[in-house]
């Protein structure tokens, strides 16, 4: 099958998580903000300008629900037609509050609302739908990794609970799930997935199988794909973030993950399925000089 520069920029969109980087500066940024606010929010313009960029990853909505007002301070620097994946509020993705004096009274209880469909769609959803009217919105479900002591009893289990809720949720969204227990990788859940036109989110994360093995047990999700290249493989959040900061040039480079990536892309071409592939800064130092650089070895190995 000959696979096309057409076939490349209908099917593929990059992006990174989140924007606000001063190590982007004269790399993505080129104008002069006010003050730090002014640049987190009117960044955005550049950011969706910028040509190898179509989709923004939108984090900061991660613990704590968006009011409209919230949402209206970035509205006027995303386009119309732009898609916005956002990381859905941990009220509904952790299944027991990490035993952390942040969480309060709640550090270490299980967590009531755990994929409660109910709240996303009384709660969450609507300040989105009132605000970006005209933007394809992607919701990514991050279900942090759930303890071994707390793990529904299998696979089935879990796939059950994941199927009611997406049974509940609004047809008119895109959905994606990422999940960071290696023994949810399964063909069961990903064909609870399929049954609802829900993604799964091929993410590169410390602990979980690589981006290759979860496309070798799980395949493609019938409609789309969202990736999340987050870090190293057996790196923390911390450990990643001290390292490539300021986050101003590539680092550490990933090959395997490199790869994995490419041979995704090759089989989204094949099979004609939308992806929404994030870089992260800690993957390996600098989202855009990754995106540049897989960019490049697209059109140099699949094209």
């Amino acid at each position: 099958m000959s696979l096309t520069e057409a076939d490349y920029k209908k099917y593929v969109r990059w992006g990174t998580s989140t924007w606000t980087f001063e190590g982007w500066k004269n790399q993505i940024y080129f104008k002069t903000y006010k003050n730090k606010k002014d640049f987190n929010h009117a960044s955005l313009g550049e950011y969706c300008a910028y040509p190898l960029f179509g989709i923004i990853g939108m984090d900061l909505w991660y613990y704590r629900a968006p009011s409209e007002k919230d949402l209206e301070e970035y509205a006027p620097y995303i386009p119309a037609d732009y898609p916005i994946g956002i990381k859905v509020f941990s009220d509904l993705t952790v299944f027991r509050w990490p035993q952390l004096s942040a969480y309060g009274a709640k550090a270490g209880c299980l967590n009531t609302n755990f994929l409660n469909a109910e709240l996303f769609i009384n709660e969450f959803l609507p300040p989105f739908e009132k605000v970006f009217k005209t933007q394809p919105l992607i919701f990514i479900f991050e279900l942090m990794n759930i303890l071994q002591n707390d793990l529904p009893g299998d696979v089935h289990e879990f796939s059950g609970i994941l199927d009611g809720f997406l049974a509940k949720l609004p047809p008119n969204h895109r959905y994606a799930v990422e999940v960071r227990n290696k023994k949810f990788i399964d063909p069961i859940y990903f064909n609870v997935l399929n049954k609802y036109g829900v993604a799964h989110c091929y993410n590169q994360w410390a602990y979980q199988h690589s981006i290759g093995t979860q496309l070798k047990i799980g395949g493609l999700t019938k409609n789309f794909v969202v990736v999340r290249a987050l870090q190293p493989p057996g790196w923390g959040h911390s450990q990643s973030e001290n390292f490539f900061k300021p986050f101003d040039r590539l680092k550490r480079i990933q090959p395997d993950i490199r790869e994995d990536i490419l041979q995704l892309i090759r089989q989204v071409l094949e099979n004609q399925v939308y992806a929404y592939i994030i870089i992260n800064n800690r993957l390996e130092g600098n989202a855009p000089g990754t995106i540049q650089e897989l960019d490049e070895m697209v059109h140099k190995y699949i094209l």
